[in-house]
């Protein structure tokens, strides 16, 4: 059983054991170099702010991603709201909600700082999930699995609809189960070609998080609906940077002092007359 707890590596290099990837599987890359860094087992916590109907999904995907020799995902309480989906330090949000007809299923961004992912968050489009073809756990399912993969720092299995299934989430397809096309695999669930590709992202315990470098808003990628014209994985997006925990310490202690300063004039204004 994998530690919940990264611990710092006392001698020598640590290497993750992985299993190579069977003969023909298709090694899915890194989503441009993105990763969490570690220094040994990575812990990582995905906020529940999704409804009832999501929840079990969210459970099963976290579950399948914590297959990985050095990954767990553990879902938690949700700390933000699912309007505003609102990025936690050190975490990966998970938000459902009716979102509109802007043609994605489901979207993540992810905020680097000095080079790695600190957090993540992950938009469950239900504006989509109610229509007759997206309405079932199958592609609920993949949609969930497929934008956790992207939150670990992989990019898509394969971006032609058409092609056959990988059995990998991150396989963008016509059809996740692979029973009316695209078949025999289901697209549902991580593959092998998932776990080789995380081996030789998260093979070697490098990076640290720095503490006094604001994150960064960068690129989104997303599940997009068949069909939607104009569409791109990789665009950048403009996002509002979210202070560091020490940051926000400061903040309110820089309000605290503001009260007071105002307060002791107030008091002296009243003496005066």
């Amino acid at each position: 059983m994998k530690s919940n707890w990264i611990r710092p590596v006392l001698a020598g290099v640590l290497l993750a054991v992985t299993a190579a990837a069977p003969a023909g599987a298709v090694v899915t890359k890194s989503w441009n170099g993105w990763k969490w860094a570690r220094q040994g087992n990575l812990a990582l916590t995905a906020g529940d702010n999704v409804s009832a109907q999501w929840k079990p999904l969210l459970a099963t995907a976290s579950t399948a991603w914590s297959a990985d020799p050095v990954i767990d995902i553990a879902v938690a309480a949700g700390r933000t709201t699912a309007s505003s989906c609102s990025p936690v330090y050190g975490t990966i949000q998970v938000c459902s909600g009716s979102y509109g007809f802007n043609g994605w299923l489901g979207y993540s961004n992810v905020w680097l700082q000095g080079g790695n992912i600190v957090m993540g968050v992950i938009r469950l489009n239900d504006s989509y999930f109610a229509a007759a073809k997206y309405n079932n756990d199958a592609w609920r399912q993949a949609t969930i699995c497929h934008e956790l993969g992207h939150n670990l720092g992989l990019d898509h299995a394969d971006a032609v609809r058409t092609n056959a299934n990988l059995g990998s989430c991150l396989d963008t397809t016509n059809d996740v189960t692979g029973v009316i096309s695209n078949g025999p695999l289901a697209n549902t669930a991580p593959g092998a070609g998932d776990f080789a590709g995380l081996g030789v992202i998260y093979a070697v315990p490098a990076g640290t998080q720095l503490a006094s470098t604001r994150p960064t808003a960068v690129a989104g990628a997303g599940l997009f609906v068949e069909g939607w014209e104009g569409s791109t994985e990789d665009t950048w997006v403009s996002l509002s940077n979210v202070p560091e925990p020490s940051t926000w310490t400061m903040l309110l202690a820089g309000f605290g002092l503001t009260g007071a300063a105002m307060r002791r004039r107030n008091r002296a204004k009243l003496a005066a007359a």
